[in-house]
């Protein structure tokens, strides 16, 4: 979603969020708005909240990106050990870098269209993948296969 006046999903998005449940992962978002009402809004308007198990708001938080706090409690509220946590951001000084301070395995950015932004260009960390369509992201995360039983 990009933020003018207003929320406006990227074309691709439901169908991605519907495909990446479907193969059997845990969505979370980490906003660093502080608003306590703009996120939850916007998932109900576009009917996305139950795709999403935990929504991490700086507003409730009182610590912002790229802080490592507001990883450590998407992870801790789902429950996922942090080397198993990716992050899809779209920005490096905030995203990437506050993934990889609180442990997270993968950073992976939303690159607008005509490029980098010109203030993100030479961050010292960087993401491990850069992506320009939301469905890009499941090139990046096959299908999950359960672990079956064994006797």
């Amino acid at each position: 979603m990009e933020r003018k006046e207003h929320t406006v999903p990227k074309p691709d998005a439901e169908e991605t969020l519907v495909e990446l449940k479907w193969r059997g992962y845990r969505l979370g978002v980490i906003s660093n708005s502080m608003s306590s009402l703009d996120i939850p809004r916007s998932l109900d308007a576009y009917g996305w909240k139950d795709y999403f198990e935990v929504v991490v708001l700086s507003s409730a938080l009182n610590r912002r990106k790229p802080a490592p706090e507001p990883f450590w409690e998407a992870a801790r509220a789902l429950n996922v050990e942090l080397a198993q946590c990716a992050h899809l951001g779209n920005r490096i000084s905030k995203d990437i870098l506050g993934c990889k301070r609180a442990g997270f395995a993968l950073g992976i950015i939303l690159e607008p269209p005509g490029g980098p932004r010109p203030d993100e260009q030479d961050q010292p960390i960087q993401p491990e993948a850069v992506i320009h369509w939301l469905s890009e992201l499941l090139d990046h995360f096959p299908r999950r296969v359960p672990l079956q039983n064994q006797a």
